[in-house]
């Protein structure tokens, strides 16, 4: 549309249209220039429309025009509202600020070079001010692979939907931190730090103005924490569980949903494993019948009601801050919530059961739990050879080599390659 502005008592013409580009995205374009004719002005719009008429759509889509495409069908696809919301986040936190208005067709492998370069250096605040722990680390391996996977599979679509010709990242590869191997370890507590927290729940119950009442924070607050120890519950899963997924007569709970925070909505679980039936020991039992019956005194009970919090599901930062308060009180290195999990599962392999069994008590396959918690079967083993020889010590005669205490005799030797018998 042809346009007419007066400046200084002339008339600047320009032109002002609204456009589809080939991606199929309305665009808008403003142009006038001084020396200008009403002629002019119309001839320049006549030539940006037949140069929008002969572009390749992968001349001038932006990364953001591609993510927001590759999201778009990856919500058609079902992806979940939890990894929507991830990697929508991981988006604009790694991958936008770099790429994010840059042509797709003019990315380089040295621009992926110069990203993971920053990658790699940036640092994020880990710990929480309650605990008092707050410190700057750099992204382990893990995120930095999510990160990677995630730039991967947005140049991947864009190869198949024909907007770019190659992926950049491949001619690079991925990129990793440096680390020096070490043993792998986790934070967990044990039954006799569970107890002392137990104890300081019941004696110094937090109180604050928000939830004044006394008794009901302590009766919560126990059984938030008694359910993450014995009973292995993901953060989401226990945010999720209302008051009907509890059943009195075979003392178990219906685990088979999540509880996304940041949208505030109830998904499915982590994994198929996740839907299961969790007995709970005789001593959470009577803390689950005293707090419902506590519950059914309150206006407006129902069984639709949240079970550890009732009124509401706890934000995330809530219970972090009442964990943090109780551990500090109780004098325990604090751990992070999903950290009950590992103690729960710690606690299984130290009383012997498989990983089969394991692994349908907390919701996880087999090959999860032997992955994750590899070096305590080692160390399970290691305590079962121990107990073997202490039971039974195996007697040798006083003609072998085992009066000198050598594991060899003097003619064997043990090499890199194995045993070898040694020349005299």
């Amino acid at each position: 549309m042809l346009t007419k502005l007066k400046k200084d008592k002339k008339y600047v013409y320009g032109f002002r249209l609204n456009y589809k580009d080939p991606t199929g995205n309305w665009r808008k374009k403003e142009q006038r220039n001084d020396k200008w004719s009403k002629q002019d002005a119309i001839d320049a719009e006549s030539a940006f429309m037949d140069s929008i008429k002969s572009r390749d759509a992968s001349t001038i889509i932006t990364f953001n025009d591609l993510f927001t495409e590759y999201m778009k069908q990856k919500d058609r696809d079902l992806m979940k509202l939890r990894s929507q919301y991830d990697n929508q986040k991981v988006y604009e936190k790694h991958i936008k600020v770099f790429f994010g208005e840059m042509i797709l067709t003019s990315i380089e492998p040295i621009h992926i070079e110069k990203w993971q370069e920053k990658l790699l250096s940036a640092t994020y605040v880990s710990g929480t001010k309650a605990s008092g722990n707050q410190r700057e680390e750099h992204y382990d391996n893990r995120t930095l692979e999510k990160i990677q996977t995630l730039l991967n599979a947005i140049f991947e679509y864009s190869i198949t939907k024909k907007m770019c010709n190659f992926n950049p990242l491949r001619y690079v590869g991925f990129r990793k931190r440096r680390t020096v191997p070490v043993l792998p370890s986790m934070s967990i507590i044990t039954t006799s730090q569970y107890r002392t927290l137990y104890g300081v729940i019941q004696a110094h119950t937090r109180v604050t103005k928000s939830h004044p009442d006394e008794e009901l924070n302590r009766m919560q607050h126990t059984i938030i924490f008694s359910l993450l120890f014995w009973c292995g519950l993901r953060k989401g899963e226990l945010m999720a569980l209302d008051i009907r997924d509890y059943d009195f007569i075979n003392k178990e709970l219906s685990v088979y949903k999540n509880w996304d925070y940041t949208n505030k909505i109830i998904t499915p679980p982590k994994s198929k494993n996740g839907n299961r039936n969790i007995v709970v020991p005789d001593e959470v039992d009577q803390l689950l019948i005293n707090l419902i019956y506590h519950y059914r005194t309150l206006p407006g009970y129902s069984l639709d009601r949240p079970l550890v919090s009732f009124y509401d599901r706890l934000p995330p930062t809530t219970l972090c801050n009442i964990k943090d308060y109780y551990f500090k009180v109780a004098g325990i290195e604090p751990i992070n919530i999903h950290d009950f999990r590992h103690s729960h599962v710690s606690y299984l392999i130290n009383m012997g059961y498989s990983d089969m069994q394991i692994a349908k008590r907390v919701g996880d396959s087999r090959e999860e739990i032997d992955k994750t918690y590899a070096h305590l079967w080692r160390e399970k083993q290691i305590e079962m050879v121990k107990s073997m020889t202490v039971v039974a010590p195996l007697k040798l005669s006083r003609r072998t080599h085992a009066s000198s205490k050598k594991r060899f005799p003097d003619h064997i030797k043990l090499t890199k390659s194995g045993l070898k018998k040694v020349s005299s």
